[in-house]
């Protein structure tokens, strides 16, 4: 299967400044915003599933749910990730293992030659997302280029041992449209809960509460996300979801994720907002192609107290008009 997908603040705050800080970097990024495509993936990692996040930089996220060994390799040909059917792996005596929690280019260190590898575990789950800088180095090269806006980029694998390659291109052409996000459910679906849709190139969702009960956001595997009450907001650590966000800030994330372990919360506000991207109202592409629909809708799951809710909302393509879309409410 080969996919693009193209995966302490006051929430207010928190959500604006992450579109403003994605706005800024894809125009740092050779000065232009790139659009990343896919080739067809080999024959040799079938069943296999890549895409390409575009937040804060480029971000390439592999789900491996066969029953063979996938190995990403740095520029020197060594491994730095290893993904399974029972999770993924990093190899922590390999610089580009830290360098790819990074959105933007980070100072590099040579690995020693011959350093015994140092395998831990990174996730339960069998997918992993990471900036890979060599579609950062193409985005920078296409933009540097006036008459020139495609490059080519490559990354290297090892799939039970056997060399092969995902590849794609960095595109800074003008963008043809825009994806217009909006809300369909009411700003406050139940009462004490207020949620405000933010544009961005991944929209943001930001929710408000004022409810004596305690309101849980689920996260992309069902899991925990984030917890709101009285006291505040908390982050389940342990949730992919709140690694994507994590990432899409420019933040390490250093414990396991394993959406399926009891919640570790970790206070993110003292009080009752807070604000997040939110991958699911983003069909992972910057425009329309064979596995993102020129439309779609989309569900983010709450619970509040004992009630079972959503915030819904659909995502259209638009020809023309600016890169990053808009975000509209439902009337």
């Amino acid at each position: 299967m080969n996919r693009i997908v193209g995966r302490r603040a006051g929430g207010a705050v928190l959500s604006i400044s992450l579109v403003w800080a994605a706005t800024a970097l894809a125009h740092d990024v050779g000065g232009a915003e790139a659009r990343f495509r896919l080739d067809p993936l080999p024959r040799a990692l079938a069943g296999i599933v890549v895409e390409v996040h575009t937040t804060l930089a480029p971000q390439l996220v592999v789900e491996n749910k066969t029953d063979k060994t996938l190995e990403v390799l740095d520029e020197n040909g060594v491994p730095f990730l290893r993904l399974r059917r029972g999770g993924v792996e990093g190899n922590f005596s390999v610089d580009e293992l830290y360098r790819s929690d990074s959105p933007m280019s980070v100072a590099r260190s040579a690995t020693p030659a011959g350093a015994a590898p140092n395998w831990k575990p990174l996730s339960s789950n069998p997918s992993w997302g990471w900036f890979d800088e060599r579609l950062r180095v193409a985005a920078a090269a296409a933009g540097a280029r006036h008459h020139d806006h495609l490059r080519r980029w490559r990354v290297p694998l090892h799939i039970d041992g056997v060399a092969v390659a995902v590849t794609g291109t960095a595109d800074t052409s003008p963008n043809p449209g825009s994806w217009d996000v909006r809300l369909t459910s009411p700003h406050e679906p139940v009462a004490g809960v207020h949620v405000i849709l933010l544009p961005g190139r991944v929209p943001a969702l930001f929710l408000e509460t004022s409810t004596n009960e305690s309101v849980i956001v689920l996260g992309s595997s069902g899991e925990p996300f984030l917890r709101f009450d009285s006291r505040g907001v908390d982050a389940n650590v342990r949730s992919a979801s709140w690694r994507e966000n994590a990432l899409a800030r420019g933040e390490q994330v250093a414990l396991p994720i394993d959406p399926k372990a009891p919640p570790d919360w970790k206070s993110v506000s003292s009080s009752s907002k807070y604000g997040w991207v939110e991958f699911r109202a983003w069909p992972g592409s910057d425009e329309p192609n064979t596995h993102a629909p020129a439309a779609f809708r989309w569900s983010v799951p709450l619970e509040v107290g004992s009630q079972k809710i959503a915030v819904e909302g659909k995502t259209v393509w638009k020809a023309g008009g600016t890169s990053y879309g808009h975000a509209r409410d439902h009337r």
